[in-house]
């Protein structure tokens, strides 16, 4: 079994329109001009392109009210997962898949150029039997237009995970994360000594 999870954020506006349903209140905050937006999941999941990641998938797709999107997508026994908050303040979409290939590089490629992030966050799962017998292997781990913050490998007897971090180059890094972790440390020994 292997797992690859993309958490995408501070996605491009244009792409998000695409999230918005053109069948709801106009005057919602943030709510783009509703001629040419779709108002069902069927139609979202064709006009964003979602139809194409993983072609020859089924999709039950729903398009909320004013906005937001979720899918299943179901192919040979695999399955991918999207969840998407168009709103410009929080954007956010995330991605996962068990799909049995060697290589997801063609795959993240398509994504990123799908959803066009500002950074995202990625981690692929694998066990030994997966057809990506190395998580860290199995993807190049660089990507066009974008520069890696950090990465980690670890593995844990049957299986191993690699996890990363990326920023659109046009964009500023967020902060270290290992000083983000130690914050939390903290944070997380005070409350259990109490």
């Amino acid at each position: 079994e292997q797992t690859l999870e993309l958490t995408m954020f501070d996605l491009d506006r244009n792409v998000m329109r695409q999230f918005y349903n053109g069948s709801s209140n106009p005057d919602a905050p943030n709510a783009p001009d509703a001629k040419n937006l779709p108002t069902t999941g069927a139609e979202a999941t064709k006009l964003s392109g979602i139809a194409k990641l993983i072609p020859g998938s089924v999709v039950d797709s729903h398009l909320f009210s004013p906005c937001g999107y979720s899918c299943n997508g179901l192919k040979d026994g695999t399955y991918f997962t999207i969840h998407i908050t168009p709103e410009p303040q929080c954007s956010f979409v995330s991605f996962e898949t068990n799909l049995p290939v060697k290589c997801y590089d063609s795959l993240l490629a398509l994504l990123l150029e799908t959803f066009k992030p500002g950074n995202f966050c990625m981690s692929l799962f694998v066990d030994d039997r997966s057809p990506s017998v190395c998580s860290q292997k199995s993807m190049s781990w660089k990507y066009k237009g974008f520069k890696a913050n950090w990465q980690s490998y670890q593995h844990f007897g049957s299986y191993n995970v690699t996890a990363g971090h990326f920023t659109a180059a046009n964009q500023v890094a967020p902060s270290n994360p290992d000083e983000d972790h130690e914050a939390v440390q903290v944070e997380v020994s005070k409350f259990s000594s109490q």
